[in-house]
């Protein structure tokens, strides 16, 4: 798949579960959100200005990054004809491309 259509469905998804401002990355903090485990890492990494919506507040960090990871997997299914399996593989497995990769900039936080 295209990197920068991956990218585009990254920024989709997350726009899902976030109002994205000003976010740090390409992808709206797609692989940022995947690497969170807990509330802390979540409020702890740096994403930009990115704002959780209302209807997510009080959720655990995997009920959002299911939200997110499971509107990404619906676009690609219906873009790339294949099951949610391969869709998942495709989206966690893919590299970003280097223009998608953050530069250091100052650390906001994610607001939850």
């Amino acid at each position: 798949m295209d990197g920068f259509v991956l990218m585009a469905i990254k920024r989709i998804a997350v726009e899902t579960a976030f109002f994205c401002e000003g976010p740090y990355d390409s992808d709206n903090g797609f692989e940022r959100l995947m690497a969170c485990k807990t509330r802390s890492d979540l409020n702890n990494s740096a994403f930009g200005d990115v704002f959780l919506h209302s209807f997510l507040r009080g959720k655990s960090v995997e009920e959002i990054k299911s939200v997110v990871l499971n509107s990404a997997i619906q676009l690609i299914v219906a873009i790339k004809k294949v099951s949610a399996e391969i869709a998942e593989q495709i989206l966690l497995q893919t590299p970003l491309p280097p223009e998608a990769i953050s530069v250091a900039r100052p650390a906001n936080t994610c607001t939850v």
